[in-house]
Parts: structure tokens; C-alpha cells; sequence
């Protein structure tokens, strides 16, 4: 997406792309997780849902993806004097979140039984509420950020750098 979109979301609004981004991956995240009630109920053989769960995956990350560029593009463009330290930031924060993540989704897991949802709905079911909430607080917590234009000088082609 920053390879591509990044045009896009300048004209379309970096909070707008925010919004979209987690709503797509709270989505996701939860049709994911209810693959398996979804193919049974459809009747659908468990060896063909892995088409699904790899569909819903890629559509997800690409929401993920939309998010989080718009996210460095806002930081980078309120902060663009300390972009190092920002940079360093949203890397520690991605890493702490890659080494939660796992240990969360194995606790809820277990915990997932005993909710009636199945244990392995019940961490999709989770992860996919809490970017909605993120979702309905974060037009009034984050400021309508309109990065500039893209540089007047053309960077250096990729064979060189």
C-alpha cells in the first residue's frame, strides 16, 4: 500500500483511511475467525475452507496495511522533525504487539469454551471488537491530518540507491 496508495490516501484523507483500514480489518478478523461455523453451516467441506481463511487473511492485511501507512504518514508528517524517534516508536510498538499478540490469542483460546462463542472464535471474536471501538473514538481523538504533496524533486531510481 505505501508503494501505491500513498496518493490515495493524501486525497482522500489520512483519518478517513485510518477509519477504513480498521474497519476492514475488524471485519476480516472476524469472518476469519468464523470460517469454520460458516462452512458447517453452509455445509462446505473443511479441506475448502482453507480458500476462505487465506482470502479473508489477504483482505485483513491489506486493511492492517492501510492503517498503519496512513498512521506513519500522520506521525511522520506532525513530527517530521524527530522522524527517527517516531520511527523507532512504531517499531517497538509493532514488535511489543507481534510478542503479545500470541500469548493473548492462546489465553482467550482458552478461556473460549466457556463463553458459548467456541474456542476458536472467541480470540477473533476479541480482536475484531477491539478495533471498532479504536474505530468509534478516533474522530474524536485524532485531527484531520493532510499530509503535503509529494516532493517537487523526483528520488533517485531504484537501480541507484
Amino acid at each position: 500500500t505505501s508503494a501505491f496508495g500513498t496518493s490515495w490516501m493524501r486525497r482522500l484523507g489520512l483519518r478517513f483511511c485510518v477509519l477504513i483500514g480498521m474497519i476492514n480489518t475488524a471485519v476480516f478478523t472476524f469472518l476469519f475467525g468464523a470460517t469454520p461455523s460458516m462452512g458447517n453451516y453452509i455445509g462446505m467441506a473443511q479441506e475448502d475452507q482453507k480458500w476462505f481463511f487465506l482470502i479473508f487473511y489477504f483482505l485483513g492485511g491489506l486493511g492492517g496495511a492501510i492503517a498503519e501507512t496512513s498512521c506513519i504518514m500522520m506521525a511522520n508528517y506532525r513530527f517530521r522533525d524527530n522522524i527517527g524517534t517516531v520511527s523507532a516508536s512504531i517499531g517497538t510498538v509493532c514488535g511489543l504487539g507481534c510478542m503479545a499478540g500470541p500469548p493473548m490469542g492462546g489465553l482467550l483460546y482458552d478461556y473460549g469454551d466457556d463463553t458459548g462463542l467456541g474456542a476458536f472464535f472467541f480470540p477473533f471474536f476479541i480482536f475484531a471488537a477491539v478495533p471498532f471501538l479504536i474505530t468509534a473514538v478516533l474522530p474524536c481523538c485524532v485531527p484531520e491530518e493532510n499530509a503535503p504533496e509529494e516532493q517537487e524533486t523526483a528520488a533517485a531510481p531504484i537501480s541507484e540507491v
